[in-house]
């Protein structure tokens, strides 16, 4: 067998959660970050910032807004070892994106670089678990890697439709159909009026998997009793069915591209008029 080199070994290397977690809640809460005076960066910074934390509700420091945020999400009977790790990294990134003001002017004994390590462990766990952090409203939130969704954030015109585009991939959304079921609405009303334009230039598909999609699988209608029953919808497990508002979501950030698509295309039907190389399928 080949030996294999230092990035091979850690390029393969699975991440327990468990055990990232109780690093970066060491990191925080536990270990001296004032070199000798037995302060933790958590006790540092309640000191300096985190009753000016815009979460920290009535909670005066960042172990009780740590606790409250841990102690809710345990309510969802599938929060698990993951979810727990992505929810205190995006804890920690949405902390330290407010408080860097004032760690960079106080830099009490080398905080500065202590909450740069901190930052660097948790944009490295991210991308090993497949995860990237967006800014949205102003607000860093931590989603599923989705180049589609990153695509159509960047050419849609509605520039309301972004914060939508990237919550669906975020971590706290997996197994929430009410949640992704908003926001396919969303996009699919943004979608509805360019159908018959989509339909012209070539997209004819695409734009009538859609509606079955929208209109069967129980995003619009009440597909699971009534006169708009869909026996397939009735049979699904709800995992299934979440699989099903995937393939819809994805489905609609493509329709959402293509409509951005189709003014370009046009253009080059011109050109191709011009050049006299208009194909037949062409317009």
């Amino acid at each position: 067998m080949a030996r294999r080199t230092i990035d091979e070994i850690f390029g393969a290397l699975e991440i327990d959660t468990s055990e990232e977690y109780q690093k970066l809640y060491e990191m925080v809460f536990e270990d001296d970050c004032s070199g000798g005076w037995n302060l933790s960066l958590a006790q540092y910074c309640d000191e300096h910032f985190t009753r000016q934390f815009s979460l920290r509700g009535t909670e005066v420091c960042l172990l009780g807004v740590w606790g409250k945020l841990d102690c809710g999400a345990g309510d969802n009977h599938e929060y698990d070892s993951a979810d727990r790790l992505l929810l205190f990294c995006e804890l920690l990134v949405r902390f330290f994106s407010e408080a860097w003001p004032m760690i960079e002017q106080n830099n009490y004994n080398n905080t500065k670089p202590y909450c740069t390590t901190i930052l660097g462990n948790i944009r490295y766990l991210l991308e090993k678990l497949g995860y990237e952090i967006r800014d949205i409203e102003a607000h860093p939130i931590i989603c599923e890697k989705n180049q589609v969704a990153t695509i159509a954030a960047q050419v849609v015109e509605n520039q309301e439709l972004i914060p939508d585009i990237y919550e669906y991939n975020h971590f706290s959304m997996k197994g929430d159909l009410d949640k992704k079921k908003r926001i396919l609405l969303v996009l699919a009303n943004e979608f509805e009026p360019h159908r018959t334009e989509l339909e012209q230039h070539g997209f004819q598909a695409l734009a009538s998997d859609l509606g079955y999609l929208l209109n069967s699988m129980h995003i619009r209608h009440n597909n699971k009793e009534g006169n708009k029953l869909n026996a397939q919808v009735v049979g699904m497990s709800s995992t299934e069915l979440e699989a099903w508002y995937d393939k819809t979501y994805q489905a609609l950030l493509l329709a959402l591209i293509a409509i951005e698509y189709i003014p370009t295309s046009q253009e080059v039907i011109q050109l191709k008029k011009k050049s006299g190389r208009v194909e037949e399928t062409d317009g």
